[in-house]
């Protein structure tokens, strides 16, 4: 399991293997995570599977990308829940090749993305993934965004069925499987570890969260993009994240977290340093080219059941960050280390609210 996590973060593909759901089904998946997904990983996984390959999105992220069923027609069940199929707006030609859709995945997996980012239908297969606990028969597109979840990435997967290699018609057999694996040195997750791991942990509760992009802030330090994270069910409450420069696959991108301060309506309160110590932040994250300013709202834990700390580690996950350098974390208290397992923080320093 933990080969399989840091291959997906490092963006490898990953196999997952278990017993067909339906009759003629493929025991082995390709999955990859599709935030880093690339013209190199998408021509790999075209070239050994039926071709058809799909992103798992959760339904809240479909709704939220204007991207409705298919049809609901004649399903079985279990039942793959396809959504629209889509290509990107912007940045591509045909739409099908590798590179085409390694673009369209990695639209499809940024938080910030609107529904005019795409083009209806294209040549992305989407599959909307329901609730959080795993339940049987376990389908390959909840398998694989339990994956990308358990590795901290965003919640986007990659996947398409195995093919045999020799005979092309075919889906690869089971006792092949290990072959497969070994010539091309994938790590291999089963359905049922995936099971075991999930009945394990199903007892947290994943937080309830929609990004809703709020465009471009002016600061004195720059013009920064703004998000808004809304918590809670309803939506009680919104954090706001202040990013500035191009984050992907840059490493130690300098992080500061802030409390919303209690005094923040009644300007120049003596002794109150929240608002200069919040100009720093935007300077140091401006001088630097890039980063990311977390703002919690600091009543947010007494109307949503998500702690600050939970919601700060939530949006950095979701963003994508590969690795942090924390200028300042003034907003979780005796919470502040951070609890991702991919990035690597350095620089942590506490300051009281």
């Amino acid at each position: 399991m933990a080969r399989a996590l840091d291959d997906l973060r490092a963006g490898r593909p990953i196999l997952i293997f278990g017993e067909p759901v339906t009759p003629g089904g493929a025991p082995a998946t390709l999955v990859f995570a599709a935030q880093y997904a690339t013209t190199a990983t998408l021509a790999f996984v075209i070239r050994h599977t039926c071709g058809f390959v799909c992103i798992a999105l959760p339904d809240r992220e479909c709704d939220r990308l204007i991207l409705p069923a298919m049809s609901t027609l004649g399903a079985r069940l279990p039942a793959t829940q396809f959504r629209v199929s889509v290509d990107a707006a912007d940045g591509v030609t045909t739409g099908i090749s590798a590179a085409d859709r390694a673009h369209t995945m990695r639209v499809l997996s940024d938080p910030t993305a609107t529904h005019q980012a795409l083009t209806r239908p294209g040549h992305v297969v989407v599959c909307g993934v329901a609730g959080r606990a795993l339940s049987r028969p376990l389908l390959p597109e909840h398998a694989a965004l339990k994956m990308v979840a358990a590795a901290g990435l965003r919640p986007a997967a990659g996947f398409s069925a195995i093919v045999n290699d020799i005979d092309h018609d075919e889906i690869l057999p089971a006792e092949m499987v290990d072959r497969f694996v070994a010539e091309h040195d994938l790590s291999m997750i089963s359905m049922a570890d995936l099971w075991g791991q999930d009945r394990l942990h199903n007892c947290t509760p994943e937080p309830r969260c929609h990004a809703r992009p709020l465009g471009i802030v002016q600061t004195q330090s720059g013009a920064f993009n703004a998000t808004g994270y809304r918590w809670g069910s309803p939506h009680h409450v919104e954090d706001l994240v202040f990013t500035f420069g191009d984050l992907a696959g840059a490493a130690q991108i300098p992080v500061a977290v802030h409390a919303e301060c209690a005094f923040a309506p009644i300007p120049d309160v003596l002794g109150c340093q929240c608002g200069p110590r919040l100009n720093e932040s935007f300077d140091q994250i401006a001088a630097a080219g890039r980063g990311v300013l977390v703002y919690l709202r600091s009543n947010a834990e007494a109307l949503c059941p998500v702690s600050a700390a939970s919601r700060r580690d939530h949006i950095l996950a979701t963003i994508g960050l590969s690795s942090v350098h924390l200028l300042r974390d003034n907003a979780c208290g005796a919470q502040r280390c951070i609890r991702l397992e991919s990035p690597d923080v350095s620089g942590l320093s506490t300051f009281s609210r």
